[in-house]
Order: C-alpha cells, then structure tokens, then sequence
C-alpha cells in the first residue's frame, strides 16, 4: 500500500468536492492558493480539509488563509470515510472570525459532534453550533 501525505490527501478530497459542486450548478475556480476558489458571482471560497483524529476532545482541526473571505467549507472525513462539508456563510464567518485561534499563518477551526450537534470552538468564548451549515451548498450561491 503506498502512503498519501496529508496535503496531498486534502487535495485530492478538495478537488473531488470542487468537481461535484460543479457537477450540482455551482461551478469553482481557483483563486490564489490550493485552499481559495472563485465562484462566478466573485466569492471568495475557502475550503480546507482534515481527517478524523479518534481520542482527540475536537477529532477535526483544519486550517484556513488568515484573509479573509466570503464562505468557508471545512471538509471534514470521519474515520469511516463519510466526507462532511460545513459551509459557513459570510455573515457566521464576520462574528466568529477574530474569535478563531491562529498559528502558521493560518485561522484554526476545531470541529466536533457533541450532545446531537456540530460545535466549531471558539478559545475564550462558548461553542458555536454549525450543524445548520452541514451539506449547505445554497451559501456558495
């Protein structure tokens, strides 16, 4: 078996992704870096990714570019490889945003499921529930 390193691995899962929107009438393309995308209205999307980290308190920790920007997708893959997509819309991203952790130049997201809901933590304030954004492609419209 050959070993796929985590950026590569993130890649290929967000290039997969990118092709299905395009696939459902939401066409991408890329913008600066392999994690921002354009959509024709000219938003700009981020989209990380992670895997699944089994005994972690927050099993999803993914990064994003500190710029800011229009919509953010976390991908996130369960250890049995269910590819879930968080898609926050601008106005979630402008009250959470200087509230996410940073470090290597990029904003830190953890993500876990917890009491029937999806929580984002914010270091220093309560958890925020995104179990709303879970599959909700209609925000990169």
């Amino acid at each position: 078996m050959q070993y796929e390193s985590r950026i590569s691995r993130g890649e290929g899962k967000r290039l997969s992704y990118v092709k299905d929107l395009g696939n459902h009438g939401i066409p991408l393309v890329p913008y600066q870096n392999r994690t921002l995308w354009e959509t024709p209205s000219g938003q700009v999307v981020g989209i990380g990714y992670c895997s699944e980290h089994s005994g972690w308190s927050w099993p999803y920790f993914l990064g994003l570019p500190l710029r800011p920007m229009d919509v953010a997708v976390a991908l996130c893959e369960t250890a049995y490889g269910q590819l879930l997509d968080f898609v926050l819309p601008r106005d979630f991203l402008a009250r959470i945003w200087d509230s996410l952790g940073e470090g290597a130049r990029q904003k830190k997201l953890h993500i876990r499921w917890s009491q029937g809901e999806w929580w984002l933590q914010l270091p220093g304030r309560s958890h925020q529930s995104i179990s709303s954004y879970l599959h909700a492609i209609t925000n990169l419209n």
